[in-house]
């Protein structure tokens, strides 16, 4: 009886020359990534000698670092811009921040030589921080639009009788009021009082109009696009200065630099006009000022800080000593108002809810 080959010494025999060419090749590999590598190297050592051995003698003088030609700065906005691209450019900024081109800086405003600053603007544009920060800086007293004497619901005498109030007690002060942005052209202006409208991109404003009044949508569909503009549709005078699709302060800046500020300026003048020429000198009693310059004002703060900030928060402590409203507070405030409207000789004409000044 024949016995089987054993199969366990063929199978090995050729496993194992199968094995041999690949350890074979795989013992060879290093050795040739090693030569490329070599020969790489070498050749990156002597270009730079190669590069050199065929420049001019001449070019070879030495050089003074100093005359030396600076590398060249990528530009992220370039110098100039094509007629077609510059205009597609300004049109772009007209939607978004239509004051750009008129909006100065705040170091270029001499505020010191005012009695009275007004700082409004749209809201959520900067206006509680800006007044605060000047009237730190200024040393003035701050009248924030939490103030009691804003009570009530006309915004125009309320503006008014805080007017009123801080002139009879000669006070050098900041007031606070966005809500006056609607009725600027009616206030009453007077020597040492200079109106600021804040001036920012509008798609700032937008973004942090909407960080509040989340639970209703954001600020622009719970005030914003309701009663905020059913306010600037209601005056018919001001219905042809803006767009109603446009956001809330590009409604605002829109009416103030196409009507109001307009309106101020010829109203200034006229009461230039019988000025007696050796009274005191008597400064514009209007400014729109741009936002991001008081990027170089000491209580600044960047983007990034100003995220987690709520309603009236800020860095600025003048702003927490504004005194609290209540129905008592309220009605104090308002009296002193009104008592100083009247020693003024202001009067009310109630059916045109406007202001006559009799002196």
């Amino acid at each position: 009886m024949s016995s089987a080959p054993p199969i366990t010494s063929t199978t090995s025999s050729t496993r194992t020359k199968s094995v041999l060419p690949r350890v074979r090749l795989m013992g060879w590999l290093p050795m040739v990534y090693f030569t490329v590598g070599l020969v790489i190297g070498i050749l990156l050592q002597f270009t730079p000698i190669i590069q050199r051995s065929h420049i001019p003698a001449w070019s070879k003088a030495p050089v003074n670092p100093e005359s030396a030609p600076s590398p060249a700065v990528p530009q992220l906005v370039p110098n100039s811009l094509s007629p077609n691209t510059a205009s597609e450019h300004e049109a772009l900024l007209s939607r978004i921040y239509p004051l750009h081109d008129i909006a100065m800086s705040y170091q270029s405003v001499p505020f010191e030589k005012y009695q009275v600053i007004l700082i409004t603007g749209p809201q959520r544009s900067g206006t509680t921080w800006v007044a605060c920060a000047l009237a730190n800086q200024l040393e003035y007293v701050l009248y924030d639009e939490r103030h009691p004497i804003f009570g009530g619901n006309d915004t125009l005498r309320a503006v008014s009788r805080a007017f009123a109030y801080v002139r009879q007690q000669k006070q050098r002060t900041v007031i606070q009021s966005p809500m006056a942005t609607l009725v600027l052209d009616k206030l009453q202006i007077f020597p040492g009082l200079v109106i600021v409208f804040l001036g920012r991109d509008c798609l700032e404003v937008f973004r942090s109009q909407n960080k509040v009044e989340v639970r209703r949508g954001g600020w622009t569909c719970a005030a914003g696009r309701t009663k905020e503009l059913r306010k600037y549709q209601n005056r018919p005078e001001l219905r042809s200065y803006f767009d109603s699709r446009d956001m809330i302060c590009k409604v605002k800046q829109d009416v103030w630099r196409s009507f109001q500020l307009p309106h101020l300026l010829k109203r200034e003048a006229e009461q230039r006009v019988g000025a007696d020429p050796d009274a005191q000198p008597r400064f514009n009693v209007t400014a729109t000022v741009d936002f991001r310059s008081f990027r170089h004002h000491p209580l600044w703060m960047r983007a990034e800080k100003r995220k987690g900030l709520s309603i009236k928060a800020t860095n600025c402590e003048v702003a927490a000593a504004t005194p609290a409203r209540n129905r008592w507070s309220n009605s104090q405030w308002m009296a002193k108002g009104d008592a100083a409207r009247v020693a003024l000789g202001e009067i009310w004409d109630t059916s045109a809810s406007d202001m006559i000044i009799e002196r």
